[in-house]
């Protein structure tokens, strides 16, 4: 999936190229290989025998670059949601259940983020040592992010950039719309900053005597109720009466104790979870 996102990205940039210099060159080549039970013919039916949308070879697609964009267009320009008994034609942005939602979201996010790296490394020993850590300890999962960096850095103004100002950072601060309206602070994000941090599932921790980072279990249904019962409460693995294997039943425990054991810095919180958790599938019946 890497390997794809940056070949993507790079037909992209390609097509930028292309726009500013007036020329493209050589078409640019995405390789996707398919499982092995994904047959030549199945493959030519979906694609036909255009070569200019793909060309199969030895159960490779490959698509160029103006085609690869084509496609993505083609999503992003016929979104539809159903309300009730109403369709609406979605006019900025995609759903959310989109099969490539991920995929584009990450490579849209990429497409600013490695630019953004990229003028960055060219004054890399120049750059204070707080903007080297937030540098180094960027990570993204679709739309949550996290960083570290040390207190006398105003990371605040790296997010986003503002070519009216000349504002350095790696998201837009505006972006046109369908109606080629400027939209003011698209990508807003909400920023949580001290010694303990929340992302995805996992809380990490600042250890100021021991100078590591620590971590523990994260679940934000224990702070969601349904009614007086706290969603983390409700039973959401199969009952014991159900008519699935055994091993499927009771894998649910062994599963949850991995997991316990790669989110748990400290051997008391793995023992704490691994308890509440055994804890609520004896009370709820499995």
């Amino acid at each position: 999936m890497i390997r794809f996102l940056f070949a993507v990205y790079a037909a992209m940039m390609k097509k930028d190229s292309k726009q500013q210099n007036g020329a493209m060159g050589e078409p640019f080549l995405i390789v996707s290989k398919y499982p092995a039970c994904l047959e030549k013919e199945h493959s030519q039916a979906r694609w036909g025998n255009n070569k200019e949308a793909a060309d199969i070879q030895s159960g490779e697609l490959i698509i160029t670059a103006d085609k690869l964009i084509e496609f993505m267009t083609t999503v992003v320009e016929n979104s539809y949601v159903k309300f009730g008994k109403q369709l609406y034609q979605l006019v900025c942005g995609i759903p959310t259940g989109t099969n490539c939602a991920p995929e584009m979201t990450n490579l849209w996010l990429l497409s600013y983020e490695f630019k953004y790296f990229m003028r960055q490394l060219k004054f890399w020993t120049q750059l204070e040592i707080g903007k080297q850590l937030f540098l180094l300890s960027y990570k993204r999962y679709i739309d949550d992010i996290f960083n570290m960096s040390t207190l006398t850095f105003d990371y605040r103004g790296e997010f986003y950039f503002d070519p009216k100002t000349g504002q350095e950072g790696i998201y837009p601060k505006t972006l046109k719309g369908p109606d080629g309206e400027d939209i003011l602070n698209p990508l807003q994000l909400e920023i949580v900053s001290g010694s303990t941090c929340d992302f995805l599932d996992v809380t990490f921790a600042l250890d100021h005597k021991k100078n590591r980072v620590t971590y523990s279990l994260y679940d934000k249904r224990r702070e969601m109720h349904v009614g007086e019962e706290r969603m983390s409460d409700l039973r959401n693995f199969p009952h014991i009466m159900t008519l699935l294997s055994d091993t499927c039943k009771y894998s649910v425990v062994t599963s949850q104790m991995h997991r316990f054991n790669r989110r748990c810095f400290y051997a008391k919180d793995f023992i704490n979870e691994t308890v509440a958790y055994c804890q609520k599938t004896y009370q709820s019946g499995i």
